[in-house]
């Protein structure tokens, strides 16, 4: 009786090892988690990561950032896709921004008369 309890103990625990194991697609993974929270790394949690390497970027779409900011240690891993820094919406928004301000700025030119200089001061002090 103790041998078959004994052999259906080990039974269980051959396909509980079976089912613990981890792929091996997995294994470099956890090994690589596992060194970096050695460093106190941490995992942030971001919808997109951009990094800008000059005129390229690589853009992480839901992407696994674990970082440590007193260290200045990042590690990034997911689907990432590399482009030029122009085609990025930031870049995009950055220039539409110094658009919109060189208008504004042309609109306030300095008046060319002396008198007019004079005019525009009073009506700011008023």
């Amino acid at each position: 009786m103790n041998n078959k309890l004994i052999s259906k103990i080990k039974q269980s625990s051959a396909k509980q090892a079976r089912s613990n194991k981890v792929p091996a697609s997995q294994a470099k993974l956890i090994q690589q988690t596992d060194a970096l929270s050695g460093f106190n790394m941490k995992n942030l949690d971001m919808e997109n990561v951009t990094i800008y390497m000059g005129d390229r970027c690589v853009e992480y779409a839901k992407p696994n950032l674990q970082g440590n900011p007193q260290t200045n240690i990042w590690s990034v891993r997911g689907e990432h896709k590399e482009r030029a820094s122009k085609d990025t919406r930031f870049e995009q928004r950055q220039q539409q921004s110094m658009q919109q301000l060189m208008e504004i700025f042309k609109n306030m030119a300095p008046p060319k008369t002396e008198g007019a200089a004079e005019e525009v001061e009073q009506k700011q002090e008023e």
